[in-house]
């Protein structure tokens, strides 16, 4: 049975459905598994980075002094004594009027203090020109300028993106603890629906929502599993959800949760075990949408609508993903934005419009993406955001600021 306030707004709605989330209990993944997810242990470095001084650039390792009053014009003349290839340590030291010609990432050798860049020498015989002045230090990387070993770099609950993978790489760690990716299930319900590829048959559509809930879950971190299309049948539908709702962290559905005479996920939820939470949300598109939860694992019974589909994805279930994963940011990126022209909305609903964003005087403006219907996937397919308008308000215009949950690049 639902609590006894079955239609919520959406934000307690969302509230209600992150407060039962929880990040997932860590796990070990090789490194070149790991990206985007997120840290669940403190990242210290195995050894000093660089682990020696090295030389930044193709040139030659000397003595400053040595090229003091260096000119094009009147060069200074060093021996060239060794040649410093990465990876091989040095075997001589520099010494007054001495040079070794050095690869980028070799080992310094003894008595350098500095490395002339190839293009301000020109070789000489057995010896080097130097053309330009050295000071002490230049193109030299310092031994733990990056890492230091033991010393903490990266903490638990940083996301992995490139750079951070790279950074505990270089740190010599093959394997790290992450919060372990949520488990999400797909079950799209309806008698009507037809697999992309397939003939059309007169009457059927195409499943168009298992393909794009499948996409967001992957967008938003989560690992999806399919359990496919499933008829208009309860017990079919019960049967499912029981196995679903034991093997995932999560599980949507699309479709059978309005109140039509073939709906019967509501039904199938409640004789599979799940606690109904709430049946609808005072939103426009989207608003029957169900919530429901079983022991640890919750459930979104999402509309068979595309667009409402995907739009309660975006609002209610990629904020939980991102908190089972261990996210800090639950939240798309926001701005600030204005319609060109009045948008108007019905009283009383929170409304999603899936809006073009275009900078024009210094200000984000906004406009509909396409048709505002709900099976208008045209909508979000070419929308950069969803413009969030409060329910109190039944129009935004020019001078009404909205706020827009950035989902999508300019191409």
């Amino acid at each position: 049975m639902a609590e006894s306030n079955s239609v919520l707004d959406p934000a307690s709605a969302k509230r209600l459905m992150l407060e039962r989330a929880s990040s997932l209990p860590p796990i070990r993944v090789k490194l070149k598994s790991a990206l985007g997810l997120v840290l669940a242990e403190e990242v210290l470095p195995l050894d000093d980075q660089p682990p020696f001084d090295n030389s930044a650039m193709d040139g030659y390792a000397l003595r400053a002094t040595d090229t003091r009053g260096a000119t094009a014009e009147r060069p200074r003349r060093l021996e060239v004594i060794e040649v410093i290839p990465a990876g091989k340590m040095p075997i001589k030291t520099i010494a007054a009027g001495q040079a070794a010609k050095i690869m980028t990432g070799a080992p310094l050798p003894r008595g350098a203090d500095a490395v002339m860049r190839v293009e301000n020498t020109f070789p000489d015989g057995t010896g080097v020109l130097i053309k330009v002045e050295a000071k002490p230090g230049q193109e030299i990387r310092k031994a733990g300028e990056d890492l230091q070993q033991g010393r903490v770099v990266l903490h638990a609950g940083q996301a992995l993106h490139p750079g951070r993978i790279g950074l505990i790489a270089a740190a010599g760690l093959a394997e790290v603890a992450v919060h372990a990716r949520p488990r999400i299930g797909i079950l799209i319900t309806g008698e009507e629906l037809v697999e992309p590829g397939e003939p059309l048959p007169p009457g059927k559509i195409r499943n168009s929502n298992g393909y794009a809930l499948y996409a967001q879950i992957l967008e938003a971190g989560g690992e999806p599993v399919s359990y496919g299309i499933v008829g208009d049948d309860r017990e079919a539908t019960k049967k499912i959800l029981q196995k679903a709702l034991a093997e995932c962290q999560v599980v949507l559905s699309t479709g059978g949760v309005s109140m039509g005479d073939f709906d019967v996920v509501e039904a199938a939820l409640a004789e599979a075990g799940a606690q109904i939470l709430f049946t609808k949300v005072t939103q426009r598109p989207g608003a029957p949408l169900v919530g429901a939860a079983a022991g640890s694992t919750l459930f979104f019974g999402l509309p068979g609508n595309p667009v409402s589909s995907m739009v309660c994805f975006e609002v209610f279930v990629r904020p939980v993903i991102r908190k089972m994963l261990g996210r800090r940011n639950l939240e798309r990126p926001t701005i600030t934005g204005y319609f060109a022209e009045a948008f108007k909305k019905p009283a009383g609903l929170t409304y999603w419009a899936r809006v073009i964003v275009e900078q024009v005087a210094g200000k984000n403006m906004l406009r509909p993406s396409a048709p505002q219907g709900s099976g208008v996937l045209r909508s979000m397919a070419l929308g950069h955001g969803l413009a969030e308008i409060p329910a109190d308000r039944t129009a935004a215009g020019p001078d009404d600021p909205v706020q827009v949950r950035i989902f999508a690049e300019d191409e």
